[in-house]
């Protein structure tokens, strides 16, 4: 089934793009389906898949949340609500992000999910109870070059952060503090320049990254105590380009699917658990 494609209109305007789809889901009753797409301006928009009756809704444009100003989800949009709640952010331009990996926090008695949200040089920490209204967070308030993809994961209060930094050989881990509202100082990853993924194994945090050269990937054990304390557990050259991993633990094994040198997709999985132990 196709969705959207350049060429097709909605709501009288031209799609010039499409980029990024990612699906989420809360039960298996449905599957949200998100994606960016260009007009005038950038869009975030989604349909719904309903598993049961095997049909579709319309197309229609996400919500960006900043306090208690709700907009379309496109560049004007958040840059709108920022100003209006006096937030300050770094420049946005291209395409607008949103990661796949989610974690949920209960809040009030609403189950949220967290992911990272972006867009050119904005990187930011954003949540949603029902992927269709994404609320801003934060954004790291510390001198950094962020750029493109962002990697969330929530502990308790804290949402750990790892982003990649423009014209930089490294990429900054940190957490932000739910209860104070203050980001941890950041620790520094070396050659870390693709998109990154946080992943949970037997009560560990992991932080999955690729290097420049994007020819593999390594893995970081995360003490989510003492950021500096943070250590390196393996490195894997594939010999081939590694884009966007994006990781899932199901029982003991470690699933990874990437991008290789933007032509293939490839799914492997990881008999993790040899490598803890070494």
């Amino acid at each position: 089934m196709e969705l959207q494609k350049a060429g097709d209109t909605l709501d009288g305007e031209l799609i010039t793009g499409v980029y990024d789809t990612v699906l989420m889901h809360k039960d298996d009753r449905e599957i949200y389906l998100l994606w960016t797409a260009k007009t005038t301006q950038y869009y975030r928009f989604y349909c719904v898949y309903d598993i049961a009756t095997r049909t579709i809704s319309p197309v229609r444009v996400n919500r960006f949340q900043v306090g208690g100003i709700v907009n379309d989800f496109s560049q004007s949009g958040m840059k709108s609500a920022l100003d209006a709640n006096g937030i300050a952010y770094r420049r946005m331009f291209a395409d607008i992000g949103i990661m796949q990996n989610i974690t949920p926090r209960v809040e009030n008695g609403i189950t949220y999910y967290y992911t990272g949200i972006y867009s050119g040089f904005f990187t930011a920490i954003a949540k949603s109870a029902d992927f269709i209204t994404w609320e801003y967070v934060s954004t790291p308030d510390f001198p950094n070059n962020s750029h493109w993809e962002n990697a969330t994961h929530v502990l308790g209060d804290r949402v750990y952060y790892f982003a990649r930094q423009n014209e930089c050989l490294q990429g900054f881990l940190t957490y932000y503090d739910l209860q104070t509202g203050e980001w941890a100082p950041p620790f520094l990853i070396a050659d870390a320049q693709s998109r990154s993924d946080f992943f949970f194994y037997q009560n560990q945090l992991y932080l999955i990254h690729a290097p420049k050269d994007r020819n593999g990937f390594g893995i970081v054990r995360v003490n989510t105590e003492d950021l500096t304390q943070s250590s390196p557990l393996m490195v894997a050259d594939l010999k081939s380009s590694c884009f966007y991993p994006f990781t899932k633990v199901i029982g003991e094994d470690l699933y990874m699917s990437y991008t290789v040198s933007r032509q293939h997709i490839r799914l492997t999985k990881i008999q993790f658990g040899k490598y803890v132990t070494v």
